[in-house]
């Protein structure tokens, strides 16, 4: 079994497919940071509840809970080049509610989180197809590069944007700042459709889309996941990584509101996100090279071993540099446990359950975020940010402690 490969020697910039897939992703990434920045703010203006606000995130990871079991399969069988494009010009379309919303000067509740669900379940069917194309359009043996070039740029946007969407909701409305994630739909698609290179093997499965064949299809991928010991590991822990994130994520205002006593209509609510992005671009500048000096069970239980340093430092702190400080460090240990197992899986998965193993894979590792959501919004909303971010830090130290047992026993692929 692979577990790290060398970059190519080709160069990553002169592949014009390269660039399209690059801009494309760095685009539509870019304009999901400006939701995922507002949202918060703007359930929590509209509400000034912790639960709710903590709530909005578990929402969008929710969907792919549901329905990533068909969505993987479906990719592995249709054109995976139609299911990106009309995944992104319905979610073009969903994006623009909002907006429409806030200029007619009325926006429930119900509305941001039915906008939220939408958008989310369409991701859950492009990010499918995307996991199967990206390696088949790059070449898996580029896999480490190009995935630590497309994360730096994103988590550089990551950096600019966050304080930008929070100062520009601050100054004209939080939805109407949400237009730009529907102008980054179509950008992306107009990006991709600009690749000619085939985005699945050439050949696709005609016959009728049955339940039968897709749940069978599920089980295919479940089973080839149970056989590779490894790969259930990664997942696991993955599994307390998301838990762990899943608590910072949707808490960030709240955080900043509650414990560094920022204005919930305060731009310099996005310097939290930006620190947060910071972190991020260190870990796709360096992800590469670290998976190819380490195994990946090795680099993923230190890097929860940092996260949870991090985080169980961050919920002791008040001031606002601090803070800033911090944040950086947990997000570059995160990213990197998050970017290992999928990279793990991408090279490692045949083509042929590509698909459908990385949305199994994706649905078992992200489902602690909607947990970790639900369970430390009600803890915060019990006890505290703080005691929600320690109980947070404590699962990640554990989870690195498996790796560590794992590792000395020698456990592969």
């Amino acid at each position: 079994m692979v577990t790290s490969l060398p970059e190519s020697p080709a160069s990553l910039r002169a592949d014009p497919v390269f660039r399209c897939w690059a801009a494309a992703q760095v685009v539509n990434v870019t304009g999901s940071t400006v939701t995922q920045t507002v949202l918060p703010i703007l359930v929590f203006q509209l509400t000034r509840s912790v639960g709710l606000t903590a709530l909005i995130a578990a929402t969008e990871v929710t969907p792919y809970l549901l329905f990533g079991l068909v969505a993987g399969p479906l990719a592995d069988r249709v054109s995976r080049r139609a299911v990106m494009l009309r995944g992104y010009g319905l979610s073009a379309a969903v994006a623009l509610i909002l907006p429409v919303a806030g200029w007619l000067g009325r926006v429930p509740v119900a509305l941001v989180f039915g906008c939220a669900l939408a958008t989310s379940t369409l991701f859950v069917f492009t990010d499918a197809a995307s996991f199967g194309a990206y390696p088949l359009l790059i070449g898996r043996e580029r896999l480490p590069a190009a995935s630590g070039a497309i994360n730096a740029t994103v988590s550089a946007s990551g950096v600019i944007i966050p304080s930008l969407a929070a100062g520009a909701a601050a100054r004209w409305g939080a939805t109407g700042v949400l237009i730009a994630d529907a102008a980054s739909y179509l950008l992306a698609a107009g990006l991709l459709a600009r690749i000619r290179k085939p985005f699945g093997p050439g050949q696709h499965d005609h016959r009728p889309l049955t339940w039968r064949r897709l749940t069978g299809d599920a089980r295919e991928g479940l089973a080839y996941i149970r056989g590779q010991r490894m790969l259930r590991l990664l997942l696991g822990v993955g599994f307390v990584n998301s838990l762990a994130f899943g608590s910072v994520v949707p808490l960030t205002v709240v955080f900043g509101v509650q414990v560094l006593h920022l204005p919930a209509h305060s731009p310099r609510l996005g310097w939290l996100y930006s620190a947060s992005a910071a972190g991020s671009v260190l870990a796709a500048l360096l992800f590469a090279r670290l998976y190819r000096l380490r195994p990946p069970l090795v680099l993923t239980g230190a890097a929860m071993i940092v996260a949870g340093l991090a985080l169980g430092a961050l919920a002791l702190v008040t001031p606002l540099p601090a803070a800033l400080a911090l944040l950086p460090v947990f997000w570059f240990a995160i990213d990197i446990v998050t970017t290992a197992g999928i990279t793990y899986r991408q090279v490692s998965t045949p083509d042929a359950v590509l698909s459908r193993v990385n949305v199994v894979g994706r649905m078992i590792a992200w489902g602690g975020q909607p947990a970790g959501a639900a369970l430390v919004g009600a803890l915060a909303a019990a006890t505290g940010v703080r005691a929600a971010f320690g109980v947070s830090a404590g699962l990640l130290l554990a989870a690195a402690t498996v790796c560590a047992v794992a590792a000395r026993r020698g456990i592969a692929g």
